[in-house]
């Protein structure tokens, strides 16, 4: 394992152990800089933790604003007016920068979660995958529409990437050609 891959690892374990006083120090470190000087803007991490709430499932429920799908959005904090999502920002500040070309996935399946410990960095196609969506289920469907195994002689996967069941192909082609001939 690299250097930077072990430095990494053990960052992670400390935060794994040590999470709860962690963030009660980030915590309290940030209202005694807010008394030290009232008008210092608020930092990220402050207006992050102003929006979360801890449920005893170990979920950070994002309380603030929601994209239409229920993530969590937070204004960037500056004149650009930009926003931010939630549990992009939390795993950014708990655990690291995201990997280019990845995307975070929600272990939990609750998109208002921000807790860095249900959020794991994938590719577009495995969160998909790995989603409820029609994409998913096609991807885990195992047999036909009509109960013919998906594997074997029986799978041809056409130039669409799209699974098709060769004996209901068979069924299909001899009715039209049933028709024609009639």
């Amino acid at each position: 394992m690299k250097s930077a891959e072990k430095e990494k690892q053990r960052m992670r374990e400390w935060y794994l152990k040590n999470r709860d006083t962690h963030l009660a120090k980030t915590k309290e470190r940030a209202r005694i800089k807010r008394i030290e000087n009232p008008r210092a803007k608020p930092t990220l991490l402050e207006r992050f933790l102003k929006f979360i709430a801890f449920d005893e499932d170990g979920h950070w429920r994002w309380t603030g604003a929601k994209h239409s799908f229920g993530h969590g959005r937070l204004g960037r904090g500056d004149a650009s007016n930009k926003v931010l999502l939630a549990h992009r920002v939390s795993y950014e500040l708990f655990v690291g920068p995201i990997p280019d070309g990845l995307e975070i996935d929600h272990l939990c399946r609750i998109p208002s979660c921000c807790n860095p410990d249900h959020l794991e960095p994938v590719t577009h196609k495995v969160n998909c995958l790995r989603g409820v969506g029609s994409p998913a289920a096609n991807a885990r469907r195992t047999h036909c529409i009509r109960g013919h195994e998906f594997a074997g002689n029986n799978l041809h996967i056409g130039p669409d990437g799209k699974r098709y069941c060769r004996t209901c192909d068979a069924l299909r082609g001899r009715r039209e050609r049933a028709k024609i001939d009639a």
